[in-house]
Parts: structure tokens; sequence; C-alpha cells
């Protein structure tokens, strides 16, 4: 029997520091994109990467629409414009530098780096679904900065 609430639950997850990414796509010629910290690596041979998004979110529903996704991982300096891409959806991208690669989903300038995916698998997961991507293209930008983290309900940085 579960004796603990969402709060609870929240709170322990919350205790495991994750980086923080920006999910984008290309969706009727309009870029869209979503903050993410569940991202994780899936494979390498073949080359797959995931990211869990909210059912409930309008952003999720048209990079859904779009087929494809690049996940972009944030910098520590890019803090400020992390909390833009939680603003207003139309503007998300407003002053950012951006460009394409393999499958038209934005891809920051000044992210550390890239996985540029076409999705393959979508899967059940509870309140969010499970986004599983084949990598068509990638890099490394900035692969030496520090990375944006979060722990605890706030944006984190690691010490050196």
């Amino acid at each position: 029997m579960d004796t603990f609430d969402s709060k609870d639950l929240r709170q322990a997850f919350g205790t495991f520091a994750t980086g923080v990414t920006f999910v984008t796509a290309a969706h009727e010629d309009t870029p869209v994109g979503m903050v993410v910290n569940s991202f994780s690596s899936v494979s390498l041979e073949p080359p797959m990467a995931l990211f869990c998004a909210a059912k409930s979110s309008e952003t999720w529903t048209a990079i859904q629409a779009a087929g494809h996704f690049a996940v972009n991982v944030l910098p520590l300096d890019m803090q400020p414009a992390a909390a833009q891409f939680v603003g207003p959806s139309n503007q998300r991208f407003e002053g950012v530098a951006w460009h394409t690669e393999a499958t038209g989903a934005p891809i920051l300038d000044e992210a550390m780096s890239y996985i540029d995916c076409e999705i393959t698998h979508e899967y059940d997961g509870g309140d969010h679904v499970i986004v599983v991507g084949t990598v068509r293209a990638l890099g490394l930008m900035r692969a030496d900065e520090t990375p944006l983290c979060y722990f605890r309900g706030a944006y984190a940085q690691i010490a050196q």
C-alpha cells in the first residue's frame, strides 16, 4: 500500500540531480520547444535517446506532430534563457540564435551539445509519454562548459 503522496514523490525525485535540456522541433515552420530534465541515452547501436513529456503539454503535441526533436543540452550560462524557455510559447525563441541540422529541429547555437532525432517510438508513462528517437545528427559545440543542473526544485551547479 502506498504511504506517500505526490509531494513526497516529487521531493524524492528531486534528490536526483539532472541536467537541463531544451527539447525543440519545427512544427508547421514554427520553432517549438520545452525545458526537459527527463532525458536519457537509450542505445549506441542503433543510436537512440529518450525524453518524457507531459501528455497535457501543448508543446509535446506540436513536437509529436512534427515527428522529430532535438535535445539541446544547456550550459550554466544559459540559465537566464532557461527561464525564458518555460515562459509563453510564442516568446521562447526571442533573441536566441539557432540553426537546423538533419531533422529541421532548432539547434541552439549556445548549447553544450545537441542530439537531433526522428521520433521512432512512444510509450505510455502514466501522465507522461516516453518518447524515443533515433539519432540522425549530433554535435559538441561547447562540451567543455559547466552544465546547467536541476536539484531539489531549483537550478544548481556542479562543484568542480
